[in-house]
């Protein structure tokens, strides 16, 4: 009877009271002493309310049913299918969906729909997988930031692959850690995508220097990444270069310039089908030739082989030398004396290699000079912060520390003054002495007497203030 009572005032009822009456009803759904009359009814008002002109009334039953897992499934379809408000209200928080209700409405629905199912507590596999082949950016991006999405490997690379030029969401990508190598390589070319708008807006670069800025960025990123990489996933990294059609001769002469010399070593081994442990020693000093037989069986051009295998000998020698070096000056270093020792053969092949060196080069060295400078600033400004500090501060405290007073026990001292006293008394008898001795040789002198000094006396007298300084020091 309270339905009935209920219906029988809608009819009359304003939008906002009949908002508040849309909420109670669902509330009452939950009543457990309601008889089967009772919940049929509540079910047909609550059908009724779908029907309600105001969008107020129907987002507060949608808010009301949402939690409910008892809540009749018509009408949360119904309300999933309303306005974007009454829609989101259900699609993020109804238990009552299957996943190929989800499916489905992520497929035909609009963005805010495919948001709402993206934020939801818990998106399964199924669901996360329809999100990123037809999710909306904003909707792709929820999925990355919710923390209950199960989202595999194969569907953050669908991701990458649609929104990946996207900021955010490439550097939501990037933070995920079952990552594909593939998908990370794709990330560097998406992002090189972005780049190309920004480059070409350049006035007077012409295209084929954006193109060429664009590839030495790529791999640059790609070899750094390489480099920060755990070991099990260089086999992935190299795996994913080849099918990108990236491992060329030209790449993998970088990767030594940059010291990535494991990541050469992998790729070789990818090239080959040969271990990694024997491309590692085959690279070894000394073993040119099962070097030269691994190069050859990789594919990469013959008459570049003495331009990778100095390559090679330089930097293990330039490593050894300076153990401290940090990765830009041996990048300098290694392509600095590559360029003036080679002396090996000629093609149009080697001259593209010798191009590149030419051109790591000259980066390596612009960013060595920076790093120099750089290092330099910082001594010269901290130098200077300490001559204002000392100049800021008082004379006396400055005099203190250069000349530091000594704590010397009362007894230690009272003993020193003590027997410098004495030596004081015994140095002043001394020079009497040797005063009369000079008048008497004076008057000798004058009386035509030769001059004699007492040499033993003179001794004496030096040994007494010699020791007479000994002691107080030792005090």
């Amino acid at each position: 009877m309270i339905v009935a009572r209920f219906l029988a005032w809608m009819e009359t009822a304003g939008a906002q009271h009949r908002a508040e009456a849309a909420f109670a009803l669902a509330k009452l759904w939950l009543e457990p002493e309601m008889d089967d009359f009772e919940r049929e009814a509540a079910e047909a008002a609550m059908t009724l309310l779908l029907d309600d002109a105001e969008p107020d009334v129907r987002l507060a039953l949608a808010k009301a049913i949402a939690p409910l897992e008892t809540a009749p499934r018509h009408v949360v379809l119904s309300l999933a299918g309303d306005e974007p408000q009454i829609a989101m209200a259900v699609l993020s928080r109804s238990p009552v969906f299957l996943d190929g209700e989800l499916v489905s409405v992520v497929k035909s629905g609009y963005v805010q729909q495919q948001a709402a199912i993206a934020c939801r507590t818990v998106v399964n596999a199924v669901v996360a997988n329809a999100i990123a082949e037809h999710g909306e950016p904003d909707a792709c991006f929820g999925l990355l930031m919710n923390p209950g999405a199960q989202i595999d490997a194969a569907a953050l690379h669908v991701l990458a692959a649609r929104h990946g030029s996207l900021t955010a969401i490439r550097h939501l990508l990037l933070r995920k850690p079952s990552l594909l190598a593939s998908t990370r390589l794709l990330l560097i070319d998406k992002l090189g995508e972005a780049l190309r708008t920004q480059i070409a807006a350049t006035p007077g670069l012409p295209a084929a220097r954006v193109e060429q800025l664009l590839a030495d960025h790529a791999e640059k990123a790609i070899i750094a990444y390489a480099a920060k990489a755990q070991d099990e996933e260089l086999p992935q990294i190299a795996v994913a270069l080849v099918e990108a059609g990236r491992m060329t001769a030209a790449f993998l002469l970088r990767c030594i310039c940059m010291g990535n010399i494991a990541l050469f070593a992998g790729s070789l081994a990818q090239l080959t089908g040969m271990p990694v442990k024997r491309v590692e020693a085959a690279l070894d000093a000394g073993k040119r030739n099962a070097f030269r037989a691994l190069y050859l069986k990789s594919g990469l051009p013959d008459s570049a082989f003495d331009v990778f295998a100095a390559a090679i000998e330089i930097w293990r020698t330039t490593l050894l030398a300076f153990e401290t070096a940090d990765s830009t000056r041996m990048t300098w270093m290694v392509t600095r004396e590559l360029l003036s020792t080679y002396r090996g053969r000629t093609d149009t092949t080697v001259d593209g290699l010798l191009v590149l060196l030419r051109r790591l080069a000259a980066e390596a060295a612009r960013r060595n000079a920076r790093k120099e400078v750089g290092r330099i600033t910082q001594i010269v400004r901290e130098e200077e912060q300490r001559l204002l500090e000392q100049q800021a501060r008082d004379p006396r405290e400055l005099l203190l520390e250069e000349f530091p007073v000594i704590e010397v026990p009362m007894p230690v001292l009272a003993d020193f003054a003590l027997h410098f006293a004495e030596e004081l008394v015994e140095l002043e008898e001394t020079m009497v002495t040797g005063s009369q001795q000079v008048h008497a040789a004076n008057d000798d002198i004058r009386g035509g007497h030769t001059l004699e000094i007492d040499a033993v006396a003179i001794d004496a007298l030096a040994i007494d203030m010699g020791n007479a300084v000994s002691r107080a020091k030792a005090a």
